[in-house]
């Protein structure tokens, strides 16, 4: 069974563990959830509409920047909540 905690897998050097306990901390599962909660709304609400002539300003280009902004600042809070 897949189990977010990795208690299943044991690292065997110090590289591993840090990679795994920073993943932990940025919290990667709800950090994929906004990824594809953004990806859905673009695909399934702004370019249809764009299709249709409805005046949507959004550039098509900068929308990966866009999310990838979004989940660093997301990353960053989590980061921030767990230290205080």
């Amino acid at each position: 069974m897949f189990s977010t905690s990795f208690t299943y897998f044991r690292p065997r050097n110090q590289f591993m563990k840090f990679v795994i306990a920073f993943f932990r901390l940025i919290r990667w599962p709800n950090l994929l959830f906004i990824a594809i909660t953004q990806s859905l709304y673009y695909y399934a609400i702004v370019e249809p509409l764009s299709k249709k002539g409805i005046g949507i300003l959004f550039n098509k280009e900068l929308f990966p920047w866009l999310c990838m902004a979004s989940l660093l600042i997301a990353a960053a809070g989590y980061i921030i909540n767990d230290y205080f």
